[in-house]
């Protein structure tokens, strides 16, 4: 018993110097407000649609949907965010809620997209908001509320007439939007810093807030971007939702120097929410998981809408998401459900919802995914 303990005592040590810890403290130079623990909840918290939702459909029981099965595979206690019939805006409200709560959740699923793609058909400019909402709310999700400079913090450097602004405050956020013309907001980040995440607003345009902003990285202009999709197109969710993160990424940056990230207004009413700086203190950020968009039986694809084409090309962008994040150094894992997925036999009747079977192969196609994301340093 006492080799076992002394054995369990090196591999532990070992691990907490490979991560980059110490006796439980980050051992980097970032500001101290901006690390986070080191031990976090061994929380798993899910985002999705009726296939992930406790008002399952599909499957015989609670126990038996692919939520319940892979919590059961992975010993984590799950919470599950996931509304029937929801599109990826009518989860970002839960989204910042169960971001906003530290350390509780170590892990995220964001399981969505079916909703979008059926609905949204072919309608590129939709799928191009959808595709910006998809990396927002997965970096909201990979990056701790306590790395986030929301925008009320004072490490952004202001210039022109700002107002602080609750309206559209989810999860314990500020926002703040450009009031004038030629107003800026910066933010330096330290040495170290080897991509800077933004994260703004974009809102469906019957909201009234249309608005065009550009960024620059230490004087650099990375262009010029809008508050509105493309079009611009309205992008209410089926549930109510009309606003959505819109996913930046700015990687590359050299980490022997700090860098500068600046806003600049241009026309309308632009939202600032939050910027982080990833770096070598990222090591013990949050998880997230992503299994990708499942497809639909040719019965369930004439009732509900959509078709194989549509779920591949979103299935496409979210993967391209994906792959971004991870090379910035987010901690966003991939299973691909849909190239496990057999529509013949993993299917309630309705072509849509998974059934038992369906439930069992989704799960052991995302259990070593979520698990990984849980064993990751941190």
């Amino acid at each position: 018993m006492k080799i076992q303990k002394s054995l369990l005592a090196i591999i532990t040590a070992v691990l907490l110097v490979v991560c980059g810890f110490e006796k439980g403290e980050a051992s980097n130079a970032f500001p101290p407000s901006q690390k986070v623990s080191q031990f976090y909840g061994g929380a798993w918290a899910v985002f999705g649609d009726s296939n992930a939702a406790t008002a399952y459909q599909g499957v015989s029981s609670l126990a038996t949907s692919w939520t319940g099965v892979t919590s059961t595979q992975t010993g984590l206690p799950v919470y599950r965010y996931a509304v029937a019939g929801a599109q990826a805006i009518d989860q970002v409200a839960s989204i910042y809620n169960a971001a906003s709560v530290g350390d509780f959740f170590s892990n995220f699923t964001w399981a969505l997209g079916t909703n979008d793609y059926r609905l949204y058909l072919g309608d590129a400019n939709k799928q191009a908001a959808w595709k910006k909402m998809a990396m927002g709310s997965l970096e909201h999700l990979a990056v701790p509320s306590s790395a986030k400079y929301f925008a009320s913090n004072a490490a952004w450097a202001l210039t022109g007439s700002w107002t602080i602004s609750g309206a559209i405050t989810a999860g314990g956020t500020n926002v703040q939007k450009f009031a004038s013309a030629g107003a800026t907001a910066s933010l330096t980040c330290p040495t170290g810093t080897t991509t800077i995440v933004y994260n703004s607003i974009l809102s469906t345009p019957a909201n009234g807030f249309p608005g065009t902003y550009t960024v620059s990285i230490d004087n650099v202009s990375q262009g010029t971007f809008s508050t509105e999709p493309t079009g611009p197109v309205a992008i209410t969710g089926a549930l109510g939702g009309v606003y959505g993160p819109s996913g930046y990424l700015f990687p590359g940056l050299s980490a022997t120097a700090s860098h500068t990230v600046k806003l600049t207004w241009v026309s309308g009413i632009v939202w600032n929410n939050w910027a982080a700086c990833v770096g070598p203190w990222s090591i013990n950020w949050p998880s997230v998981h992503v299994p990708g968009i499942l497809k639909m039986t040719a019965a369930g694809y004439v009732t509900f809408g959509g078709s194989d084409a549509f779920g591949l090309a979103y299935q496409t962008d979210l993967l391209d998401v994906v792959t971004q994040l991870q090379a910035a150094g987010l901690h966003v894992n991939w299973s691909d459900v849909r190239a496990s997925q057999n529509t013949a036999t993993g299917l309630a009747a309705d072509g849509i919802h998974l059934n038992d079977t369906g439930a069992a192969v989704f799960a052991a196609t995302s259990a070593d995914a979520v698990r990984a994301s849980a064993n990751h340093c941190r």
